[in-house]
């Protein structure tokens, strides 16, 4: 159901207002984290009460959907818009309790030899949160041992896998059935064989993750020299048992207060009022004149990388045509390097990404470090011309350029 136009006013305010620490993207405050953490003093005007305390239940419902585990693939790239949340979440003690970061998820594992792998195995209640099974085993594999995935819904579009919809996997290189012990059901897919690891529940009331903790060689005396796998992103966590939030206490202006704010497993924002909702809304989406146009049409023709580009090595780059603005690139991944794990279509420092007001003013956008192919790469700031993506080595890149005409 459309939104009516009271709640489609409101989702305005929230997205346009320079005080939405995750709606006005570049317009927003100098320090949207101060803002979200520091109570209002008396005597504030109702509207500005109202923008904070939604973007304050944002930043929960975001804690709620880390700890239960419930983003998509699009909402775990979006969790960096939520950083302006850290202050106000630690000052109430929902903070992430550990930091993303990137590294290598566990040492060794790379030799064609027999390793013990200990492992943690974690059945999440995804209605709260709440951790209601944590079990810490070992199995022997033959190497290399590439890496864990967490497998959600279906088989995870590999064919031949079991269809639990919750279900973790351990991955190693082998294609023999020696040296496995315990482990469940197994598929051999390609030279990868994949493992099931002891969780099969309910499709809608768990989750189950897997970590690998070590891995070592299983008999003495063989070498190990084959180094560490390629280094991954490790989401942050959040406590897990945090209780459900209670109803809104600040109305906004002409309002009762019986509206609320909601994120989506993409990440998205969604308002709505006596089940009446707005259409998603992409955090850091907002930004004034210019961000109500749409991505506009594409820009010139799409440029692949190419390493072999003695002036450019495996980069692209332009400017939108005179008289407009970009509103972003679309990025596709054309090829990654031999070996290469990523999870699912998401791609982890396969390129990085440039926007600015000119050719010599570019800055990073921090989405470049995770990337899903195809996805549409959006600008930090309203006033972006040009664009640079290089990608890393072992992959190329296609870039489409978007833009439409500046506001006058």
């Amino acid at each position: 159901m459309p939104a009516n136009s009271w709640i489609s006013n409101l989702a305005d305010a929230f997205v346009n207002n320079a005080l939405s620490a995750l709606g006005a993207g570049g317009r927003a405050l100098e320090n949207p984290g101060e803002f979200l953490r520091d109570d209002l003093p008396d005597g504030t005007d109702g509207l500005t009460l109202w923008i904070q305390d939604r973007n304050r239940r944002a930043c929960r419902r975001h804690a709620r959907n880390e700890a239960a585990g419930l983003y998509s693939n699009l909402g775990a790239l979006r969790r960096p818009r939520y950083g302006h949340c850290r202050p106000y979440l630690d000052s109430i003690n929902e903070g992430p309790t550990s930091s993303g970061s990137y590294g290598p998820p566990y040492s060794g594992g790379q030799c064609s030899i027999l390793y013990k792998v200990f492992f943690t195995s974690t059945a999440v209640r995804k209605s709260d949160g709440a951790v209601v099974d944590t079990q810490t085993d070992f199995s022997i594999f033959n190497g290399p041992i590439l890496g864990a995935i967490s497998c959600e819904g279906g088989s995870c579009g590999i064919p031949g896998l079991p269809t639990p919809a919750y279900i973790s996997w351990i991955i190693s290189g082998s294609l023999s059935d020696s040296g496995e012990i315990g482990g469940g059901q197994k598929v051999t897919i390609g030279n990868k064989r994949y493992i099931a690891q002891g969780f099969s529940g309910s499709s809608t009331l768990f989750r189950s993750t897997l970590q690998i903790n070590s891995v070592t060689p299983n008999q003495a005396g063989q070498p190990d020299n084959c180094g560490s796998p390629p280094n991954q992103y490790r989401p942050p966590t959040f406590p897990p048992n945090l209780p459900p939030l209670p109803p809104p206490t600040i109305a906004p202006p002409g309002g009762d207060g019986s509206d609320d704010i909601f994120v989506d497993p993409d990440g998205n924002v969604v308002i709505c009022e006596n089940g009446d909702c707005t259409t998603p809304i992409p955090p850091g989406s907002g930004g004034g004149p210019d961000s109500g146009g749409g991505p506009g049409e594409p820009d010139g023709d799409p440029q692949e990388t190419d390493p072999n580009d003695p002036d450019n090595p495996n980069e692209v780059s332009g400017c939108a045509e005179d008289g407009n603005v970009l509103t972003g690139v679309q990025i596709d991944i054309i090829q990654e390097p031999p070996n290469y794990q990523g999870l699912g279509n998401i791609y982890y420092r396969s390129c990085w990404v440039w926007m600015g007001p000119s050719s010599g003013l570019l800055d990073m956008v921090s989405d470049g470090k995770a990337i899903e192919s195809g996805q549409f790469v959006i600008p930090d700031s309203r006033d972006c011309v040009c664009y640079k993506v290089r990608a890393n080595p072992g992959f190329r890149v296609s870039v489409q350029a978007y833009s439409r005409p500046k506001e006058e």
